[in-house]
């Protein structure tokens, strides 16, 4: 026997359902992308290390810049987000982080990983977060004052090629 549709019994909270219904195509597309990545990538980074993870995700991500606003950017990390919230899944700030970064880059945003820690009075602290033309994608907007950042050397995508030139 089948449930009607909307009986209120489904594995995903009607919460989580509504906000997948407001990313958009490009963020339904991130969802259905993150529910294999995340668990994969927070594997990786415990069983190779952060670096060797990192690097593979930029060596798959490198292509063409395109015109990409900070609105869908967020869309995405929201997307990301929903997956990495659930409890079966999980995912830390940077799993769910280098998710979003590496999907932006495959959608030709040339996103931005960043990585700060903060010392306060229980010890350091790190995260991790994503940077479109220097606005958060996936986290709090004033995660910046929080945690101080540093450097991160990573690949930036290629401008675009239009008539020979670059856009």
């Amino acid at each position: 026997m089948t449930r009607p549709p909307g009986d209120g019994r489904s594995w995903w909270p009607r919460r989580a359902r509504r906000q997948l219904a407001s990313v958009g195509p490009e963020g339904r597309w991130a969802f259905a992308a993150a529910v294999l990545l995340v668990p994969t990538i927070r594997l990786a980074v415990r069983v190779r290390g952060f670096g060797p993870a990192f690097g593979a995700l930029e060596r798959r991500s490198d292509g063409d810049a395109a015109a990409f606003d900070v609105e869908r950017a967020r869309q995405v990390g929201r997307a990301v987000n929903l997956v990495a919230d659930r409890p079966v899944i999980g995912g830390s700030c940077l799993p769910r982080s280098m998710v979003t970064w590496f999907l932006l880059r495959r959608l030709g945003a040339d996103a931005v990983l960043v990585l700060g820690a903060d010392r306060g009075a229980d010890g350091v602290s790190a995260h991790a977060w994503v940077e479109l033309h220097h606005a958060v994608v996936n986290d709090r907007t004033d995660v910046r004052a929080q945690f101080g950042s540093f450097e991160l050397p990573q690949r930036r995508l290629r401008p675009a090629m239009v008539d020979g030139g670059t856009t």
